[in-house]
């Protein structure tokens, strides 16, 4: 409609100016040609007499204005020729500014031919499918480790009638993908003029087309036309945050599986792993507990095993969407607001809670309440906000004298509003809802019951849940208090039995929701979340038919608010909520709330599960073999060792990059690098950790989520060398980051890093004796300053193990040293380097240990206490742990106590 209004208005201007602007000088003022028509002959003759009256200025402006319609008139048939012809006209000097009035009002007329003719048939041409691009193929396949982004493109040829939604949908398979073609090629110059309004296109241009933008369809098609490549999920083409909400649209109609009717071509599939909000919290967070805890008890050199390039990928789409301190802010809400309710109205729970994109909360309840307590604001009798402005502190004092409420709130996608803008993410308590029917068409229906039952295993939030699957495989992501079982009669018995006496406890009016929040009984009260796939699993003797089918499940959905939630991927008769594929949007019903649900395939699951095994991995000991990827890390020291006694010599260099603590670039006198942009001094780390494989793509992968221009990395590189230089000024116009003609881009070799140095130094240690080896280790050792890459939020370093072998190179150090300090009986020296090792990593057991031998050995019981209870302290810092402490501390700290005893008679 806004095209056709466009074109019509253009349309008629046109014709007025063309028109009426001639007929109107002809009418009032008369023709401008020579004799006998008077036009010219008054110009002349008032010029001959020297009489400049009034007839006389006329006839000049008439002039003018018949000379500049001219000047448009030519301009309009130049363009419409250009249209008709589908060739571009070059600019002409001296039509000038008409031309490009000309050409926006040709343009804007041909979307309204566009509208009526081009449009059936743009809708109705095929998509065209293109093979996967290498950023998305397997690492095994391509021989390298994967791009996030391509930068390849295609270019495809405008002729008359197109426009950028018509060009989408033919290139990239969805009209709504036109900003992508706007984002490929805003700014760019053609012949005639720059394209800088995405309304208006001319035929002739040549438009890049990004490849690196995948269609649902173009994955389907993409695994038959590539020999021998696996099919990649097109969840993980959902990279970054601001993408991870993104929908693409489908081609075909879809049926229902119950009733058989078509939906709409244009339903948006539901996003894959990069929009799994509670999943990438969870288990990013249980990545860093099985890390720390497996550095903790690291041995003295110990060494990162080999990852995997392509888990980098996934645990780089799960950090991007990882956002933990929104969990906690849903999570502090919950137990606040259930406290309020607890008093003011038992009887009331919360169904589900909306979280938008500024931090504010929205608590939808199952029932209206009159009073709103403060800090929350009554949007309507059953909804209350929680402005962003609000800090957690004040929900603290309520929050803190109750457990999680609600241990089965599941993650269920984003809202939509009416312009197809995501608004705040969705998070449902299953267990308020009794029965969730997904009707939907499968395996869309399936990947949304799975996406619900893998955020549930991981989520924080659901510690104390009995999770039960049905037909899903394995979702349980290493979870306790997890089951998978073959029928959903199986799966209900099960789950009616681990409720035990909950059902017992609880009424009509006395809820699960209402017995943690008043903290009766001291019990946890914990649920029993059933997920079935019924398309894939067996019904037994629960049911025979659908109808016998719905009956029991709407009849068991009555034990919602008494511990009992299930989640099916199939309509459900009777039943009252339900996720709905409508004909062009997702409704969550009764609610009404239009979504985009998350889905995740089986594939995705598996990737997941792959990352958590690998970070269960045993660390490499000194004597294990060093694989070539996992030497590419770090730097390694060479193997030959000096002869004992030599002293250390520093080799040469002229700036360091500190990665030990706050990420800078200094010279030799402590000077700082001062860096334009973040990313240039991003760049600069980057190429320090990857010397042997600088290349300009590599760089820009790791660095940016999206795809970058080309002038953007240039500015980036360009940057990091100004900033090196301004530092340290090159001897003979030597440059720290070389100029290449190829896509290497190599750092100088002066310019080290702080890790380098300690491993230097760590390893010309090994042959020293005690004295020498103090000597060699504590100037390096110095140069901890804090947590490694303390300050940034660099995705690459955790994904490819840079901030684990860091931290290990840390520690095995302050060990080393701090040992060497003990024999010789320094006990000042022994505190110094394992505080500096601490610095690094809270709790490391050995430089504990190293500690509590050092206060035993002055007879210091009180010291040796002190040391266990920080690492107890430590412990429990982490978020999502068990706490438990390392057997050998223990069992180190009671030999102590009781050889300290013993001797303290004596």
């Amino acid at each position: 409609m806004s095209r056709m209004i466009r074109g019509l208005t253009a349309l008629v201007a046109l014709a007025s100016l063309l028109v009426s602007v001639p007929l109107g000088l002809a009418h009032f003022v008369g023709q401008p040609w020579p004799r006998p028509i008077p036009g010219f002959a008054v110009v002349w003759q008032s010029v001959r007499r020297g009489d400049i009256s009034d007839p006389f200025v006329i006839k000049v402006l008439a002039i003018l204005l018949w000379l500049a319609w001219a000047r448009l008139a030519i301009s309009v048939l130049v363009e419409m020729v250009a249209m008709v012809t589908g060739r571009a006209v070059p600019r002409i000097a001296t039509l000038g500014s008409s031309q490009r009035s000309a050409a926006a009002l040709v343009a804007a007329i041909m979307l309204l031919a566009g509208g009526f003719g081009r449009s059936a048939t743009a809708s109705a041409s095929p998509v065209r499918s293109r093979p996967l691009p290498l950023s998305l193929l397997s690492a095994d396949t391509v021989g390298a480790r994967p791009a996030i982004k391509s930068v390849a493109s295609h270019s495809v040829r405008v002729v008359p009638g197109d426009t950028l939604s018509s060009i989408a949908a033919e290139e990239l398979g969805a009209s709504s993908a036109w900003p992508e073609l706007w984002t490929a090629n805003r700014g760019r110059e053609f012949a005639d003029r720059t394209f800088n309004d995405p309304n208006l296109i001319l035929p002739g241009w040549q438009l890049a087309v990004p490849d690196d933008f995948v269609s649902p369809a173009a994955v389907e098609d993409a695994p038959g036309a590539i020999t021998g490549v696996p099919a990649i999920d097109p969840g993980l083409c959902v990279v970054p945050p601001p993408l991870a909400g993104q929908v693409s649209q489908i081609d075909g109609p879809r049926v229902d599986h119950r009733s058989g009717h078509s939906r709409a071509a244009s339903l948006p599939v539901p996003v894959g792993l990069g929009g799994a909000l509670l999943l990438a919290s969870g288990v990013i967070g249980s990545l860093e507990i099985r890390r720390r805890r497996q550095l903790r008890s690291a041995p003295r050199h110990a060494r990162l095993a080999q990852r995997s390039p392509d888990l980098a990928v996934v645990e780089i789409v799960l950090r991007r969407l990882d956002e933990r301190e929104l969990i906690a802010r849903v999570d502090i809400a919950l137990r606040a607001v259930a406290s309020e309710l607890c008093e003011a109205a038992p009887g009331v729970a919360v169904l589900a809670v909306l979280s938008f994109p500024d931090g504010g909360l929205e608590i939808i309840l199952t029932a209206p309440v009159a009073q709103v307590p403060l800090p929350w604001l009554g949007v309507s009798p059953d909804r209350w906000r929680l402005p962003a402005t609000v800090q957690l502190e004040a929900l603290t004092e309520r929050a803190r004298r109750v457990n999680q409420p609600c241990p089965a709130l599941a993650h269920l996608g984003s809202t939509v509003q009416s312009n197809g803008l995501q608004t705040a993410q969705l998070f449902v308590d299953l267990e308020a809802l009794g029965l969730l029917a997904i009707d939907a068409a499968r395996p869309q229906a399936t990947d949304i019951a799975r996406a619900i039952a893998a955020g549930v295993a991981v989520s924080p939030m659901s510690e104390v849940a009995h999770l039960i699957t049905v037909g899903l495989g394995e979702v349980h992501l290493a979870r306790p208090c997890t089951f998978s079982v073959a029928s959903l009669d199986e799966a209900i018995d099960l789950a009616v039995g681990l409720l035990g006496s909950t059902v017992t406890a609880t009424s009509t009016s006395v809820s699960t929701f209402a017995l943690r929040a008043g903290g009766q009984g001291g019990e946890a009260w914990e649920p029993a979340i059933v997920v079935a796939a019924l398309g894939c699993a067996a019904i037994d003797e629960l049911a025979t038919t659908d109808s016998e089918l719905d009956s029991e499940l709407v009849s068991l959905s009555a034990m919602g608010a008494r511990g009992l939630a299930i989640v099916v991927d199939r309509a459900i008769g009777g039943a009252r909520w339900r996720i709905e594929q409508c004909q062009r949007e997702w409704l969550l019903q009764p609610l009404g709330l239009a979504i985009v649900p998350v889905g995740l395939t089986s594939d995705d699951v598996v990737h997941v599960q792959s990352l958590l095994v690998e970070a269960d991995k045993p660390l490499l000991r000194e004597d294990d073999e060093l694989s070539v990827a996992t030497k590419s890390l770090v730097f390694v020291p060479p193997t030959s060792a000096p002869v004992s006694g030599v002293d250390w010599i520093e080799p040469e260099w002229s700036m360091m990059v500190r990665l030990l603590g706050p990420v800078e670039v200094c010279d030799r006198a402590g000077q700082l690098a001062v860096f334009e942009r973040s990313k240039a001094l991003e760049l600069v780390v980057w190429l320090s950790q990857h010397r042997d494989r600088s290349t300009r793509t590599s760089a820009r992968t790791a660095l940016w989520e999206l795809n970058v221009r080309d002038a953007t990395f240039a500015n980036v590189v360009s940057d990091s060398r100004r900033a090196l230089r301004r530092l340290v000024p090159g001897d003979d116009g030597t440059e720290w980051i070389t100029r290449t003609l190829t896509e290497q881009l190599p750092l100088q070799q002066a310019v080290v890093t702080d890790a380098e140095l300690l491993a230097l130094r760590l390893d010309f240690a090994r042959t020293q004796r005690p004295r020498d080896a103090i000597a060699t280790l504590r100037p390096g050792l110095a140069l901890v300053r804090d947590q490694v890459f303390f300050g940034t939020s660099y995705l690459w370093t955790d994904a490819e193990g840079m901030t684990t072998q860091l931290t290990l190179l840390v520690t095995s150090a302050a060990s080393v040293l701090a040992g060497h300090y003990l024999s010789v009986g320094d006990t000042e020296g022994v505190f110094w380097a394992t505080g500096q090792g601490l610095r690094v990593l809270a709790g490391h057991e050995e430089l504990i240990a190293l500690r509590m031998r050092a206060h035993a050995l002055h007879g210091d019981l009180a010291g040796v206490r002190q040391e266990w209870e920080s690492y107890e302290r430590a412990l429990m810092a982490d978020t999502w742990s068990s706490g438990e402490p390392a057997p050998k501390l223990a069992a180190l700290r009671r030999e102590l106590l009781s050889l300290s005893l013993t001797a303290a008679p004596a």
